[in-house]
């Protein structure tokens, strides 16, 4: 799983372009690239580990639905 994170062949537009094509691969990439910088952000804001598990959790969850909503080229 390291390798993932460590993609750098591939720019986080590309990633959301292929996650708009429901890409699972490219969602894995993207959510190892920023699932700690999201729940750190969230862990400073609300203070409870466990809610900002949850939030971050959400987030992502979000993300990838409305990106599979959207056209792959905007």
């Amino acid at each position: 799983k390291a390798a993932l994170s460590l993609n750098p062949g591939r720019s986080d537009l590309s990633l959301l372009k292929r996650i708009a094509n429901n890409d699972e691969n490219a969602f894995t990439v993207l959510y190892a690239r920023y699932h700690r910088l999201v729940y750190s952000i969230c862990l400073g804001v609300i203070g409870s580990k466990e809610d900002a598990e949850e939030i971050t959790q959400e987030v992502f969850t979000t993300a990838a639905t409305s990106l599979g909503k959207t056209s792959p080229d905007n």
